[in-house]
């Protein structure tokens, strides 16, 4: 069953879902929504080929706040939302990290901060295209967490952060299959 924007909006705005993801599944208390392989965002189908997706381009100030912020938030994961106009992801959107699981190896955007960062996109005449985090003293590549959560056709920003430093910066995308991501 798809879940289209309107039936995500209502279930956002009714806290009914969050964001949220846990490096360690043995001990995940993960939100989870309902999802199918086709999802419909802003009257959008999407699903079923990679190609629907085109990668984006990161602009280099949105590249360096994610980088600050990891940097800020270390030894805690930090999280925001990828604000894109055209091709072009032009806004890191900080957002705060609302878990209350233990923010050194997991993140939770809340229902607030997502209709925040809708928000933001619109007051830009842009995108809501993804999401980035950071994996303090681990690398940048998605868990299996990060896979049990993510959404089709966005884009997924990971920052390592090893000892306070910002070291690897990579972007990725689920697979149309869920089986993993790709790295664009």
């Amino acid at each position: 069953i798809g879940l289209d924007a309107s039936a995500f909006r209502a279930k956002v705005e009714g806290g009914e879902c969050a964001w949220q993801v846990d490096r360690d599944l043995a001990d995940a208390h993960a939100l989870t929504i309902e999802r199918a392989p086709i999802v419909f965002v802003n009257g959008l189908r999407l699903g079923g080929g990679r190609a629907l997706m085109p990668a984006l381009a990161l602009d280099v100030d949105a590249e360096q706040e994610i980088r600050r912020h990891g940097a800020e938030t270390y030894p805690n994961e930090c999280c925001g939302a990828l604000i894109a106009n055209g091709d072009r992801i032009v806004e890191a959107f900080r957002l705060p990290n609302t878990t209350a699981e233990g923010a050194r190896r997991r993140f939770m955007i809340g229902p607030e901060d997502y209709r925040l960062a809708e928000a933001r996109a619109r007051e830009r005449q842009s995108t809501l295209a993804g999401f980035y985090h950071s994996h303090p003293d681990h690398p940048a590549r998605p868990s299996a967490t990060d896979l049990a959560q993510a959404w089709p056709n966005l884009t997924y920003i990971i920052v390592a952060v090893r000892e306070g430093t910002p070291e690897d910066l990579k972007s990725w995308r689920l697979l149309d299959d869920r089986s993993g991501f790709e790295e664009i």
